[in-house]
C-alpha cells in the first residue's frame, strides 16, 4: 500500500514557520527547506541591502530581506526572496508575509537557478503589484532584469561588467561592480591558460 502524504494548509505552514530554525518555501501544500547561502550569496545580498536601503530612506517604499515571505496565488504559495521592495500602504507589523511586492530580487545559485528563472518567475509575475523581477548571478557579474511594461508585457534586459543595475520603479541605479564588492568571482569554466 502506498504511503499517504499529508499536505499542510497555508495556516499550518505559517504557524510552523514561526518556530522553525530553518526557512521553508510553501507550494500547494508541500514545504521545501531552503539551502544555506554561500559567502558570495550573502555578500551580494548584503551589498544590495545597503545600496537599496540608502535610496529608500525618506520614501514611502520599504525593503525586506529573506525573512519576509511573498504570498502568491491566494496563499497557495509562499516564497522567501533575497530582497523585496513594497511602496504600498504600511504592512501589518505582526504579519510575516507581503502581498504587494513591487520589486523582487533573487540571487541565483546552481541549485535554484532553473526554478528561479522558470516556475517561480511565473508565479511572481502573476502578482499584480510586481513591476520588476531581478536575478543576480553569484559566479559572474551578471543580472537579468525583467520589467512589466505599461501594456502588461514583461521585457528582459541583461546587465554585466561596466553596466548599471537599474530599478526603474523605485528610481535606483548602481554600478554592477558595487553589488559584487568583496565577492571573489571564480574564473570562467573551460578557460585554461598555459604558460610556455
Amino acid at each position: 500500500m502506498a504511503e499517504q502524504v499529508h499536505l499542510i494548509s497555508p495556516e499550518e505552514y505559517l504557524a510552523a514557520e514561526e518556530i522553525s530554525q530553518v526557512k521553508h518555501e510553501y507550494i500547494d501544500g508541500y514545504t521545501y527547506a531552503m539551502a544555506e547561502a554561500t559567502d558570495a550569496h550573502a555578500a551580494i545580498v548584503w551589498n544590495l541591502t545597503v545600496l537599496v536601503g540608502t535610496i529608500l530612506r525618506g520614501t514611502p517604499c520599504r525593503g525586506r530581506g529573506s525573512d519576509t515571505k511573498i504570498r502568491v496565488q491566494e496563499g497557495r504559495k509562499f516564497y522567501h526572496p533575497d530582497l523585496s521592495i513594497t511602496c504600498d500602504e504600511p504592512m501589518d507589523p505582526t504579519c510575516a508575509y507581503m502581498d504587494r511586492a513591487q520589486v523582487i530580487i533573487e540571487v541565483l545559485s546552481e541549485a535554484t537557478e532553473a526554478f528561479d528563472r522558470g516556475l517561480k518567475m511565473e508565479h511572481y509575475q502573476a502578482l499584480e503589484s510586481l513591476q520588476e523581477y531581478i536575478l543576480i548571478a553569484q559566479d559572474r557579474v551578471s543580472a537579468t532584469c525583467y520589467r512589466k511594461s505599461p501594456d502588461g508585457w514583461w521585457r528582459m534586459s541583461l546587465r554585466g561588467p561596466g553596466d548599471d543595475l537599474v530599478l526603474e520603479s523605485v528610481d535606483f541605479y548602481t554600478p554592477m561592480e558595487a553589488i559584487y564588492e568583496g565577492v571573489v568571482i571564480p574564473p570562467a569554466p573551460g578557460l585554461h591558460f598555459v604558460s610556455e
